[in-house]
C-alpha cells in the first residue's frame, strides 16, 4: 500500500500544473523536472536536464543564488519572486517556493514555481511597458547606468545605448564588470571612492567628473547618482544619469575670462566723503550706459533686493567696525529691465591708523546664469528623487518610500513605547474592470480609490500603493485597538459608494488585513507578511471585510508548506 501511495504522489508531482525542479545544491544543475516545467518553458525534459538554474533565469546572479541557498539551507525553506525565460526568449514572472531536500542521495533544493502572470493581456502590457521604458532610456543622449553594490560589489547590471557608446562596449560586455575593468585603476578608484561616500550617506548627489572615451577624448560629465533600494529598504546599488557638460563648462570659462579681462564691475567707496565710483562695466551689468547712473551711494542702495538688504548692510557694518576686512556677498541688484541680476560682490576694506574704516574697493561679477543652472540642476534632482519614491499614477508613496516610512514608524513606536497598525488592502473584483473595460478605465478607478482612502487617514499616517490594486496604510500612534477597527470599517463603508466613470458605474469592495506593532511582529518584513496573510484570510471569509493577524494564520500556512514538502 505504501508503494502505491508513493507512486500516486509521484504522479501528482509529475502532472502538477506548477513547475517543479530539483536542483543539485553544489552545482545548481537541474536533476528533475515535471511536465509543468516543460510545458511552461517550451523545452523537452532532456533539454532541461542538461541545463542549470541560470539558463532558465538569466536575470539571476551567482551572488543572489548563493544568498538564497544560504537562507534556504538555514531556514530549510523560503519563497521568492523571480522571472523565467522560455525557449522562445519571452519572459514571465514566477513565485517560487524553495525547500532543502535530498534526491538520489545528493544534497539538493526543490523549487515549486507558479506562473505569476494573471493573463496574457497583463503579460503583453508588461512587455510593452518594458519596451517603452527601454526605448525612452535608449533615446536619451544622457548616459544611464546602474551598479549592484549588495550582491555584486559594484559591478554594472545595466545601462542604455549612450552608455554603451561611451564605454565602447556592448551591454553584454558591460554587465558583470566593475569600474576598474571598464575605466582602469586610476579612474575606477576615484569612481569607487565617490560611490562609497554616497552609499555611506544614503543621499543623492550631483558629481562633475572628467572621463575619457575609448578614443582618448576627454569630456566633463555632470552625473546625478542616487541609491536604489530593495523591497526591505536596503540599498541594492547606485543609479547614475550623466550629461556631457564639456561645452557648457568651456563657455563658462570663456565668459569668466572675458569678465575678468574687463575687471568685472569695479566700484570704490570713499567712506569719509561718502563718494562712490561705479565703472562703466558695473553699470553695464545692470543694463545702463555710463551716463545713466549717478556715482552716489543711493545708486547701489536703491537697487538692492528688499529681501537681501538686512544681510548686506549687516555685513557692511561688520567691515566698518573692523570685525572683518573682507566683504563677500551674493547680491540681487535690480536691472534696468526690472528683473534682478545675481552678482557676486567682493571688496577689501582699508582702515586708518586708529582702525577706522576709510574706504572699500571691490568688484561685482554677474553670476545670474550659473545660479540659474545650479537651480535647474537642483530642481532636476528633486524631480528625480520624487519620481523614485512615488507612484506615477496615484502620486502616493511607492514601495520604496513605504518601506522607509514603515522603518520610521517602528523606530518612533519603539522610542515612545506606543503601537501602530499596518493595513494591507486589496481591491475585490478589480480584475474584471481591467479585463472588460481596459487599463485606462482601471487606472481612473485606482486614482479615485486612492483619493477616497487618503480622505480617511490623518496627515501623520501613510497611504501607499505597492502596485496593481494593492494599497497599504500605516496608522501610527494608536492608543487602542478600536482605532484600527474603526478605520477598517470606514474604509469598507466608503467603498460601498459607487464609482462613476461615465457612462459606467462600478461597485467595488475590498479585503483588509491588519498586523500590529509590537503585538504581532517587530520587523518590517514580518509586519508586511502578517498583514498580507490576514488580508488573504479576509478574502477566504467572503471578501468585503477585514481580519486581524493571528498566529493561527502562520500555522495554517506552515501546514500547507509541510504538506507540499511531504509529497517528496
Amino acid at each position: 500500500m505504501k508503494n502505491d501511495d508513493n507512486n500516486e504522489l509521484s504522479e501528482l508531482l509529475q502532472y502538477s500544473k506548477s513547475e517543479i525542479y530539483i536542483v543539485e545544491f553544489a552545482t545548481d544543475k537541474i536533476l528533475y523536472v515535471n511536465d509543468g516545467a516543460t510545458k511552461a518553458l517550451g523545452y523537452t525534459e532532456n533539454e532541461l536536464l542538461s541545463m542549470d538554474i541560470f539558463e532558465i533565469n538569466p536575470f539571476l546572479t551567482p551572488g543572489e543564488v548563493h544568498q538564497l541557498k544560504t537562507i534556504a539551507d538555514h531556514e530549510k525553506s523560503l519563497s521568492n519572486f523571480s522571472y523565467h525565460q522560455r525557449k522562445d526568449r519571452s519572459i514571465y514572472p514566477v513565485h517560487a517556493f524553495i525547500h532543502i531536500t535530498r534526491y538520489q542521495g545528493r544534497h539538493c533544493y526543490i523549487i515549486f514555481d507558479t506562473n505569476w502572470t494573471e493573463n496574457r493581456q497583463t503579460e503583453d502590457r508588461l512587455a510593452y511597458q518594458l519596451s517603452l521604458l527601454n526605448s525612452v532610456l535608449n533615446a536619451t543622449p544622457d548616459l544611464i547606468f546602474y551598479k549592484d553594490y549588495k550582491n555584486e560589489n559594484g559591478k554594472y547590471i545595466g545601462g542604455n545605448t549612450a552608455f554603451e557608446a561611451f564605454t565602447g562596449r556592448s551591454l553584454k560586455n558591460i554587465v558583470g564588470h566593475d569600474d576598474y575593468e571598464l575605466f582602469g585603476e586610476k579612474v575606477g578608484r576615484e569612481f569607487r571612492k565617490k560611490d562609497k561616500e554616497l552609499l555611506d550617506t544614503k543621499t543623492s548627489r550631483v558629481i562633475e567628473e572628467w572621463v575619457s572615451y575609448p578614443d582618448d577624448s576627454k569630456v566633463l560629465l555632470s552625473t546625478l547618482k542616487t541609491p536604489f533600494y530593495d523591497k526591505n529598504g536596503d540599498i541594492l546599488g547606485i543609479l547614475g544619469v550623466s550629461r556631457d557638460i564639456t561645452q557648457q563648462k568651456e563657455n563658462e570659462i570663456r565668459l569668466r575670462a572675458a569678465v575678468e579681462g574687463s575687471s568685472d564691475g569695479q566700484w570704490n567707496w570713499d567712506i569719509l566723503t561718502n563718494e562712490i565710483y561705479y565703472s562703466p562695466r558695473w553699470k553695464e551689468i545692470l543694463g545702463h550706459t555710463e551716463d545713466e547712473l549717478d556715482n552716489v551711494f543711493e545708486t547701489w542702495k536703491e537697487r538692492i533686493h528688499p529681501d537681501d538688504a538686512e544681510a548686506i548692510f549687516k555685513h557692511i557694518d561688520e567691515n566698518l567696525s573692523g570685525e572683518t576686512d573682507i566683504y563677500r556677498m551674493e547680491e540681487r541688484l535690480r536691472h534696468k529691465d526690472g528683473h534682478y541680476r545675481i552678482v557676486l560682490a567682493r571688496a577689501k576694506t582699508t582702515y586708518d591708523h586708529d582702525g577706522k574704516a576709510i574706504r572699500m574697493d571691490g568688484f561685482i561679477t554677474d553670476i545670474t546664469r550659473s545660479k540659474l543652472i545650479e537651480q535647474e540642476l537642483l530642481e532636476q534632482k528633486r524631480h528625480l528623487v520624487h519620481q523614485a519614491h512615488h507612484d506615477l499614477l496615484t502620486k502616493l508613496p511607492n514601495r520604496i518610500l513605504f518601506q522607509d516610512r514603515l522603518g520610521q514608524a517602528i523606530a518612533k513606536a519603539k522610542r515612545h513605547q506606543n503601537q501602530f497598525a499596518l493595513f494591507f488592502i486589496d481591491l475585490d473584483q478589480f480584475k474584471q474592470i481591467n479585463d472588460s473595460l481596459g487599463h485606462d478605465v482601471g487606472d481612473i478607478v485606482l486614482i479615485k480609490i486612492a483619493k477616497r482612502l487618503k480622505s480617511l487617514i490623518r496627515e501623520a499616517d501613510t497611504l501607499a500603493r505597492l502596485g496593481g490594486d494593492e494599497f497599504t496604510i500605516i496608522l501610527e500612534n494608536i492608543e487602542q485597538l478600536q482605532a484600527a477597527s474603526t478605520l477598517a470599517k470606514r474604509i469598507i463603508e466608503v467603498m460601498k459608494e459607487p464609482i462613476v466613470i461615465e457612462p459606467n458605474k462600478f461597485f467595488l469592495t475590498c479585503s483588509i488585513g491588519i498586523s500590529l506593532y509590537p503585538q504581532d511582529a517587530l520587523t518590517e518584513a514580518e509586519l508586511v507578511k502578517y498583514a498580507d496573510s490576514a488580508m488573504y484570510k479576509a478574502k477566504e471569509d467572503g471578501r468585503n471585510t477585514y481580519q486581524y493577524y493571528t498566529s493561527a494564520m502562520t500555522q495554517s500556512a506552515l501546514e500547507r508548506v509541510q504538506m507540499e514538502t511531504s509529497l517528496r
